[in-house]
């Protein structure tokens, strides 16, 4: 395939909004592309990554917290209960 087909391509599956069918198009044949679409390819992937490891932390915050703010109602209601 040349250059402009590929993306002709690549732009008719993005138009189905099978973003993981595009992906894997990318992917297959990531090495046929110029190498400024590599690029942004990587670079949307690690942007991706990033944000999806930012996500986790960001839920793994809130249950450390969700879990503090338990102990602290549980010690309240002891100490309640002891007066």
């Amino acid at each position: 395939m040349t250059t402009q087909e590929l993306l002709i391509e690549a732009e008719r599956i993005a138009e189905t909004g099978d973003m993981k069918v595009l992906e894997r198009f990318m992917l297959d044949r990531f090495e046929e592309l110029p190498e400024d679409v590599q690029g942004q390819l990587l670079l949307n992937m690690y942007a991706e990554a990033i944000e999806g490891e930012a996500g986790k932390v960001a839920v793994s915050q809130l249950q450390i917290e969700g879990m503090d703010a338990l102990k602290q109602i549980g010690q309240a209601e002891q100490e309640l209960k002891a007066v």
